[in-house]
């Protein structure tokens, strides 16, 4: 299909490739800023992305520990509890030879209670130094209600990819802005905590959001704990949780996040080193969830303090600590009927911190360049490439660029898959829809053309893309067949000019039909001969098979018309047909008046010889021929024949039968009954020039018997003389 490219001029090609190439990038960037894509984009990337995070992690050993229905019914809400109950827990914990790594209260210490529950939960936090509390931040904005009674602020930066929203959450509140806070009764606006008394932090930013406070432990617990800000997670405009903004700066000092806190805590505890995260303009960074997503091990605060469950288990470990009974829910990637509490959520994200499955998403303006140049250089590749090379390549690179994102998500980056995928899969199909308009305007160009001086039998035919009308040829392997009726002069001579036309009428029908429906091109009719190519001008698939078939179909046919002849005429009618292929010169062959599309060469004349020296109803081809077909055809060897022009004999061998089935080839638009037509147009040409050679003939006769001397003692011919010089030889007793 490309190959009417190639008859494009260089500044054609230019301008097409150029106009074209403007198209992809347009639609680049439109794939990359048009939100009802991402979803699905997501789901596919996702899906891909997973496995590899997966095959990424181990036991985490990460441990929860949730105030449930169980527990809130023995001990009652948390709001209620004194700090005691928590100072028990942290106590028990670390009682045995190896505690817990980390314990990380999902709780809201920020006020104080009861003193001696409140000194009781310092000297166990003081005594073992492993415990993390979050923090939560609250942002500025003029509709924050106190709807909610979770135990955190879920922030949204509006800076995230596609975050124009925030996630489905049972007990979440949408606020402008692209901002989402899940209020707690006990966060207030003043400037200063009026429980506590402690002075509010002056406002910061996060993403270019006002803080307006920070919400910290109570005073007498930050010298003995690690703080981590709990509400800063990050969500797509489906509400999927992406990411997580790692930490933020207020009035000179950085608050990490909550699982980045418990993280470097774990990191310490285990004498490892902590390593600077790859995060975003925004300070954030993304989340590659696996498979496992929630198969954490979950325990009733209740069976833990009363020693329900053996301590041990929990050491070495990261104890998440969290009320469930009031825990906001949170959807993630490809699980949309998935829903995590929020310590559930803090825990994947921790896990992915601990196996390195967090990612940085490609920003826009990347994704838009990535998506142009692929777009750009696959198209030009596939510009000069034919319709199996573009399908291919289209597959080779799909795979390709699944491999490499798929790569770069291991080394911690995140491009989406489907986007590029579908851009190729735009490119191919574009590339097959110009290249079959192009070229059937050109079809339409030539046919009008080579209408004026070859059949449009042959225009039907001819390649996709441009031509030559100048005179000369190309050179091209083909199938040549001859075939002319067996004793056709003395039948022509014993019969009536009409009765004549009507045989030949009747065995042109036969050749026409047998030529057509096996993908051949009827060249032309020579006296009673007709000769027929195959793979000219148009590409045939085995046109040397095809030439064969044609003459066996040929001959089957000549059984009814010899009958019908000998039933009407009394004279049977028979067939003798030559075959044979190779290099000929298919083109424009006369002058610049008159030119004949037609075949030329040796292949040609040998195939003229053979079909001279085969015999009525036989069937002659030359051994290369019979060479590649091989086994497909019975042949038997017919002799070695002296050809008129040809040095050496040449072996020929006949045909006996057909031994592969074949079907019917259809490829012209012009029907049988019209080719008939049109053979009918120039077989009455000859007919009637016949008729009046004969009705000549005739007078002359009568007058031959009514006496020489009325013609003045002239001969027939002198009498003839001033008539047509072909039926003057008639006359004299020529063809």
């Amino acid at each position: 299909m490309n190959k009417w490219k190639k008859k494009l001029t260089k500044k054609e090609r230019c301008i097409y490739a150029s106009v074209i190439s403007v198209f992809f990038v347009v639609l680049s960037l439109l794939f990359t800023y048009l939100k009802p894509l991402n979803t699905l984009d997501y789901i596919v990337s996702d899906f891909f992305y997973q496995y590899l995070a997966e095959k990424k992690e181990s036991d985490s050993n990460i441990k929860i520990i949730s105030i449930d229905n169980k527990t809130v019914s023995r001990i009652g809400k948390f709001e209620q509890w004194s700090r005691s109950q928590t100072a028990r827990l942290i106590n028990y914990l670390n009682s045995g030879k190896n505690g817990p790594d980390v314990i990380a209260l999902g709780l809201d210490y920020h006020n104080n209670k009861d003193m001696r529950g409140d000194i009781e939960l310092i000297e166990a936090c003081k005594e073992y130094g492993n415990v993390c509390i979050s923090s939560v931040v609250e942002l500025e904005s003029g509709n924050n209600k106190k709807k909610s009674e979770s135990s955190s602020v879920l922030y949204v930066p509006s800076s995230l990819p596609d975050a124009s929203t925030v996630p489905v959450s049972a007990k979440a509140e949408v606020q402008d802005s692209g901002i989402q806070l899940i209020a707690k009764d006990v966060l207030t606006n003043n400037s200063q905590n009026s429980e506590t008394g402690l002075p509010a932090i002056p406002a910061g930013t996060v993403s270019g959001q006002k803080i307006k406070d920070i919400i910290l432990p109570f005073e007498g617990l930050l010298p003995y704990i690690t703080t981590g800000i709990m509400n800063i997670s990050k969500s797509d405009y489906n509400g999927d949780v992406r990411g997580m903004v790692a930490s933020v700066v207020h009035k000179g000092k950085e608050y990490d996040s909550f699982p980045l806190a418990v993280y470097k805590m774990y990191l310490e505890e285990n004498g490892k080193q902590f390593h600077a995260l790859d995060t975003g303009d925004d300070n954030s960074f993304g989340i590659n969830y696996s498979k496992n997503k929630k198969n954490y091990e979950v325990y009733s605060f209740y069976d833990v303090i009363s020693g329900s469950i053996d301590k041990s288990k929990f050491n070495n470990s990261i104890v998440l600590i969290s009320d469930y009974t009031t825990s906001s829910t949170f959807s993630i990637p490809n699980y949309k009927s998935l829903e995590l509490s929020e310590i559930e959520l803090q825990a994947n994200v921790i896990n992915a911190l601990m196996h390195n499955n967090t990612i940085h998403y490609a920003s826009r303006w990347f994704l838009a360049l990535w998506y142009s140049v692929f777009a750009v250089v696959f198209f030009l590749v596939t510009f000069h490439s034919s319709g199996l090379v573009t399908i291919f390549n289209s597959i080779v690179l799909i795979v390709i660029q699944i491999l490499a994102c798929c790569m770069i998500n291991v080394w911690g980056y995140y491009i989406p898959l489907l986007r590029i995928v579908m851009l190729i899969i735009i490119i191919a199909i574009v590339n097959f829809i110009v290249s079959y308009i192009v070229i059937k305007k050109q079809q339409y160009t030539m046919e009008k053309v080579f209408k004026k001086y070859v059949d449009e039998q042959v225009v039907n035919e001819i390649k996709e893309g441009g031509f030559d009308v100048s005179i000369g040829g190309t050179r091209k392997d083909i199938a040549v067949l001859f075939v002319d009726i067996r004793g056709f002069t003395p039948l022509s001579e014993k019969l009536s000019p009409e009765n004549v036309v009507d045989i030949l009428n009747s065995y042109l029908t036969i050749i026409a039909n047998a030529v057509a429906a096996n993908g051949g091109t009827l060249d032309k009719f020579i006296g009673d001969a007709a000769m027929a190519v195959f793979n000219s001008p148009s590409d045939l698939e085995d046109y040397v098979f095809r030439a064969v078939c044609t003459a066996w179909d040929i001959l089957s046919n000549e059984e009814s018309l010899r009958r019908e002849c000998l039933k009407k005429y009394g004279r049977e009618v028979e067939f003798g047909i030559g075959i044979n292929c190779g290099d000929a010169v298919i083109g424009n062959i006369g002058s610049q008046n008159r030119m004949e599309y037609t075949a030329i060469g040796d292949t040609v004349n040998t195939t003229s010889r053979l079909e001279g020296v085969a015999g009525p109803g036989q069937i002659l081809i030359s051994r290369e021929v019979a060479k590649r077909l091989g086994n497909r055809i019975d042949v038997s060897f017919a002799g070695e024949y002296s050809l008129k022009g040809k040095k050496r004999k040449v072996v020929a061998y006949e045909v006996n039968g057909i031994l592969e089935q074949y079907e019917p080839v259809v490829k012209r638009d012009k029907t049988i009954s019209e080719i008939y037509e049109d053979s009918i147009k120039e077989i009455k040409k000859v007919q009637e020039k016949c008729i009046t050679n004969v009705q000549a003939i005739k007078e002359l006769a009568g007058k031959e018997k009514g006496g020489i001397k009325e013609a003045g003692g002239k001969g027939i011919g002198e009498i003839w003389g001033n008539k047509d010089q072909k039926t003057a030889s008639i006359a004299k007793g020529g063809k």
